[in-house]
């Protein structure tokens, strides 16, 4: 699928997603600090959205990033990485991958992330605790305590680990000058 068709089949599922909870592009975007015209422009196709703005507009409607998956994808306990719902539609120059069916009932929720130099996950904070696994490359990993204002930074590289509390901000940045993978558990599911 290319960069246009991926932006529409997500404008076109976050309209639907915004039309039956009977919300009007106004009363969103109030919601969520934007402006009712970026948010058309989403809809439609004409723009994408970062991965924390899409995080937290489907939370507002009471979802996640695994609604957005395509749940004809998925095949029983075993999901191919090929055959792997993705969330997000490649946004921001990043492909992140649900690695368990959604038809299943789950406690933990991974993901695969693959994300071109430069980009970045996050800032993002939510109930829950999470693990990362670097596969290939090398990552930036700040966290940021609101409470205390305290930041951690980590560089972490290929078979490198971090578990934290998603209550903390959080960001991930691809730091590498390839394509760098990791892993994440989230438990609750959140995506």
């Amino acid at each position: 699928m290319s960069k246009n068709e991926n932006l529409w089949t997500l404008g076109h599922k976050l309209n639907n997603f915004r039309l039956k909870k009977g919300y009007t592009l106004q009363e969103v975007a109030d919601a969520l600090g934007i402006t009712a015209s970026f948010l058309s422009m989403v809809e439609n196709g004409r723009s994408g959205i970062g991965f924390s703005k899409l995080q937290k507009l489907l939370a507002f409607y009471g979802l996640t990033l695994a609604d957005l998956a395509d749940k004809e994808d998925q095949h029983g306990r075993v999901v191919k990485l090929s055959q792997a719902a993705v969330l997000g539609y490649e946004i921001e120059g990043v492909e992140a991958r649900l690695l368990v069916d959604r038809r299943n009932n789950y406690n933990i929720e991974p993901i695969y992330f693959r994300v071109q130099p430069g980009a970045s996950i996050g800032y993002m904070q939510h109930q829950g605790e999470e693990f990362g696994f670097v596969v290939e490359g090398m990552f930036e990993v700040s966290l940021i305590d609101l409470e205390t204002g305290n930041e951690e930074k980590y560089i972490l590289e290929k078979g490198d680990t971090i578990y934290y509390p998603s209550t903390v901000q959080h960001k991930w940045t691809n730091v590498f000058s390839k394509i760098s993978i990791f892993l994440a558990a989230v438990t609750p599911p959140t995506f």
